[in-house]
């Protein structure tokens, strides 16, 4: 950032940044590339957090705690890094990410070994606290990787995912939050 060739805003609603080319051009591609030195930018903020979930499938394995341990895995309930709850009405998996953030995307990944489908109708809350979670969105079908992009960021320490308005159980691999301090 420091090194001269990097633009910067303030920090603003919906900032921008445009280019004038100065005359017209056939456009095949676009690449922009972010800052490396983490001064500012997104990293996934609940790798290692503590997490929790409505019910526990099986006692000992696809606890809440594996969707943030950083290993996507193949995408099997078998490979032990999913979480899994019961059968149950509108089941939800939290991260309690330990201090405030400002959180700009929520990166699921689903079990692609079978039963994909049951992961859909999802509310993503955030909030500072658990008595103040703010929806922030929500995805109605199924699927197998999906972002949730929040804008504008919401600035949250707790993040839950909560299956909807139906009776089913709950499993994702992996749930990365990108967020900035």
């Amino acid at each position: 950032m420091f090194s001269g060739s990097c633009f910067h805003t303030k920090r603003e609603y919906q900032p921008w940044w445009t280019v004038d080319l100065h005359q017209d051009y056939y456009i095949t591609s676009v690449v922009v590339y972010n800052q490396l030195d983490h001064c500012c930018g997104t990293y996934n903020v609940a790798i290692g957090k503590t997490a929790s979930q409505s019910s526990n499938h099986r006692i000992y394995e696809w606890l809440a705690p594996t969707a943030v341990d950083g290993i996507v895995g193949n995408n099997s309930m078998f490979s032990g890094t999913c979480f899994h709850t019961t059968k149950e009405y509108q089941p939800w998996w939290r991260v309690d990410l330990h201090h405030d953030y400002i959180i700009t995307s929520v990166i699921m990944y689903n079990r692609l070994d079978s039963f994909a489908e049951r992961a859909r109708n999802i509310k993503r809350t955030i909030g500072k606290s658990l008595d103040s979670m703010s929806q922030a969105g929500y995805l109605d079908g199924g699927l197998t990787t999906h972002t949730f992009t929040v804008d504008p960021p919401l600035v949250g320490r707790f993040v839950r995912l909560q299956l909807k308005g139906i009776t089913e159980f709950f499993h994702l691999c992996e749930v990365e939050v990108m967020a900035y301090p």
